[in-house]
């Protein structure tokens, strides 16, 4: 998967997507476009039409990613910290 991440991370820097000047504004901005976008197509899903409901979801989860990933954020570090986090959660609701 962390290969997978950088590779696309390569592909959007190599469109001139990212690039040394981009700032979590312009991260925020993709995120709420992509989000919209799949609003858009959920919306269609339920309605039964033909939609893009999959590729919006990877579109919104990959520029979170790559925020992250332009950040130096250890992704993998940060996404065992999550789990753990969620376990307690589950764990302490059967209290």
């Amino acid at each position: 998967m962390e290969k997978l991440i950088k590779r696309h991370y390569q592909a959007i820097k190599d469109r001139g997507l990212i690039t040394k000047e981009t700032k979590f504004i312009d991260f925020s901005n993709k995120i709420n476009e992509e989000k919209g976008e799949l609003s858009t197509e959920l919306l269609k899903l339920l309605k039964g039409k033909p939609n893009n409901y999959k590729q919006e979801s990877i579109d919104l989860v990959m520029v979170v990613l790559n925020m992250l990933q332009y950040n130096g954020v250890d992704i993998k570090a940060e996404l065992l910290k999550n789990i753990e986090v969620q376990e307690k959660r589950v764990k302490n609701k059967e209290i």
